[in-house]
């Protein structure tokens, strides 16, 4: 039988890659290193490996979400916020695939038609080219050299646009040059693409893997080009997980769907434990929010993480070895636990940012402790339209795994920004952006008489103090709901969210009947 007159002549016409030849022949020589493959020269942290190997002990299995488990969405939605300043809904935006690779055959299947350009900075990923050519696409190179560092320009580009150019590839930091495009390099590509509908395939999976001082820069963040941007990356570079081939891509809810569906017929899901592996690696780097260390005299390396997490200014809190247990799942503990972030602080900045022109809407929760309370309140805050959630450092519940479940995605979505003094920060709030605070208390007036239709802080207090007193002070408003029945109080979080919604009624102008 002749095969080659049978099967597609794309695929048969396409030359084997020249590098994966060069690595095979590589790994069959001892000792010996290969320079041809982007491969950590060290294997996976324990940890994450260990978190694969719980998952497994658990009965974690099954199939997950094709678009991946909601946990790993929101830590890489929390990470994209955290370094690249990108906002991604990981509801409809991310998508955990079988590597970038994977990602990058999505996105040109989901874009390209028969004849379509696309265009690719040369030298580059070996993949790129094939795959525009297995999509049915022409790949259109841009040759780059050393004299410019191998960086791609906005000239480079308009001189291989055309009509039938349907995307470019943005391989940067760039595999093999090493070559990085800095803002300014990036403004410089963004205006090269005014006036077009041509999308990005942005590859940042070496964005861990800069020199020199200079930092990684989403091409997602430049001004107007989140909408034409799909932005590419995974875990095998900056967490030495290449065989574990976990990636994801992000988009516009409308491009992300699109390739959700063509994964969902082909790969179904990413491989359950590389999902729960992904999620440690994330989670690993989070900042600690205390220390709990059980009641007694602390001995040994107890004592020596107790000191060091005293210079480092992490609250320590003491607890009962039952508590202890609870907290860790797990009775044959050595007497102490941190508790890490579960998603990634905002700053301030980023409250600004959200509220763009629009008057300030903040909410400060004051000692809020639960953190099933905390989530909700953000939670609802979320949904009311509120710019950011404003918390203390200490004396309050933090981004826990709990606080972050509780607010069904909303800590990912909404900036939450812990601030060493709250009172402080009221008042730069009031001489920056004029904002005018009101806290919920049973000494106040009634909450339907209040004007919320300005820039508007909303002070919610702990569950059994209420309001402290310095807070309250700085208020300029006491709100109190009225009581009919024999309890004389509600739920922090519940109180709030009455508020809240009284507050965007009256931003919405609507009237009440």
């Amino acid at each position: 039988m002749n095969y080659d007159q049978i099967v597609n002549r794309t695929v048969r016409d396409i030359p084997p890659s020249g590098i994966r030849k060069f690595f095979d022949i590589v790994s069959t020589m001892k000792d010996a290193i290969s320079l041809g493959v982007g491969e950590p020269d060290f294997v996976t942290p324990w940890n994450i490996c260990e978190s694969a190997i719980y998952s497994i002990e658990q009965g974690q299995t099954h199939y997950t979400s094709n678009w991946g488990t909601t946990e790993l969405r929101r830590e890489i939605a929390a990470y994209l916020k955290e370094r690249c300043g990108v906002s991604y809904n990981p509801a409809d935006e991310i998508l955990v695939t079988v590597g970038a690779s994977e990602g990058i055959d999505l996105a040109l299947r989901a874009l390209v038609e028969p004849g379509d350009e696309v265009l690719v900075p040369e030298p580059s990923y070996v993949s790129y080219a094939p795959c525009v050519r297995l999509a049915g696409g022409v790949a259109v190179g841009i040759p780059t050299d050393a004299s410019l560092g191998f960086r791609l320009t906005g000239d480079l580009i308009r001189s291989r646009l055309t009509p039938r150019t349907k995307a470019l590839i943005l391989p940067y930091p760039n595999n093999p040059t090493g070559a990085i495009l800095e803002r300014e390099d990036l403004l410089d590509l963004a205006r090269a693409l005014e006036g077009t509908n041509v999308i990005v395939l942005s590859d940042e999976i070496y964005s861990e893997l800069t020199y020199g001082g200079r930092t990684h820069v989403s091409f997602a963040s430049i001004p107007g080009m989140f909408e034409r941007t799909i932005t590419l990356n995974g875990f095998s570079k900056a967490f030495a997980m290449t065989g574990w081939r976990m990636g994801y891509a992000c988009a516009p809810a409308p491009l992300a769907k699109l390739l959700c569906k063509i994964h969902q017929f082909t790969a179904l899901c990413a491989p359950v434990q590389g999902q729960a592996a992904a999620l440690e690696a994330l989670r690993s780097g989070r900042e600690l929010e205390c220390i709990y260390i059980q009641s007694g005299s602390p001995k040994g390396p107890v004592a020596a993480i107790l000191n060091k997490a005293r210079e480092q200014g992490i609250p320590v809190k003491e607890a009962t070895r039952e508590k202890l247990t609870q907290l860790s799942g797990i009775e044959t503990h050595q007497g102490v636990a941190a508790i890490c972030a579960a998603a990634a602080y905002a700053e301030m900045k980023d409250i600004y940012e959200r509220a763009g022109e629009e008057p300030l809407f903040v909410v400060i929760c004051d000692n809020i402790e639960d953190p099933h309370n905390l989530g909700a309140i953000i939670r609802t805050a979320e949904a009311c339209g509120a710019h950011g959630v404003i918390i203390p450092k200490r004396h309050s519940a933090g981004l826990t795994a709990a606080a972050v479940k509780s607010s069904a995605g909303a800590a990912v979505c909404l900036p939450v920004v812990r601030v060493a003094n709250i009172v402080a920060t009221m008042q730069s709030l009031k001489a920056e952006k004029n904002v005018w605070f009101t806290c919920a208390d049973m000494d106040g007036v009634n909450w339907c008489q209040l004007d919320f239709k300005g820039a508007v802080g909303l002070v919610i207090g702990s569950e059994g103090n209420g309001v402290s007193r310095l807070v309250k002070e700085e208020c300029d408003f006491v709100a109190a709901l009225p009581m009919q029945g024999q309890i004389n109080s509600l739920n922090a979080s519940v109180a709030g969210g009455i508020i809240l919604y009284e507050i965007t009624r009256q931003r919405l102008g609507l009237k009440a009947r």
